[in-house]
């Protein structure tokens, strides 16, 4: 599974979001000017001084006839870099602790591994836990991974 296919999955069954609705194929840009122009710096701390706009639904902008802000064609708003960004990685981790679940990590010298628990209390389980873990892969995927499984969205690694 591609990074991007695997970030869409995590952002709707771990955050919720929905896509069309949340992230991708949103609607074309809705510019309305700010009250300040283009802030990059050209050189010797000025501005080009033209004026920008802001799109109000996904606050992309855009600079009359400036190189140093370009739009996108169409809003643009692309689940987080969940796979590949230790940092969103971790959002993942603190998404999976509001919904119940604990965490494991260990590293061993040919792999990794990550893990989510939970206690199956209300589950009506025999075992009384259910695990989920994902082992060879960059840490950020290795999360994504775990957290999928456990949310029972078996994916390949």
């Amino acid at each position: 599974m591609t990074d991007r296919g695997l970030d869409a999955l995590v952002a709707e069954k771990v955050f919720d979001l929905k896509p069309g609705v949340d992230f991708w194929d949103l609607p074309e840009h809705e510019f309305v000017r700010c009250d300040e122009g283009c802030q990059s710096d050209v050189g010797y701390g000025e501005s080009c001084g033209l004026m920008r706009e802001m799109c109000v639904r996904c606050e992309d902008i855009r600079t009359e006839s400036c190189d140093h802000y370009r739009a996108t064609e169409r809003c643009t708003n692309e689940p987080r870099q969940y796979s590949t960004d230790i940092a969103a990685a971790w959002a993942v981790v603190e998404g999976m602790r509001h919904k119940g679940w604990s965490w494991n990590a260990s590293e061993h010298e040919t792999f990794a591994r990550f893990e989510f628990r939970r206690s199956l209390a209300a589950a009506d389980r025999d075992d009384g836990t259910i695990s989920a873990c994902a082992t060879y892969a960059p840490i950020p995927r290795l999360i994504c991974l775990a957290a999928l499984r456990a949310l029972g969205v078996e994916v390949p690694a």
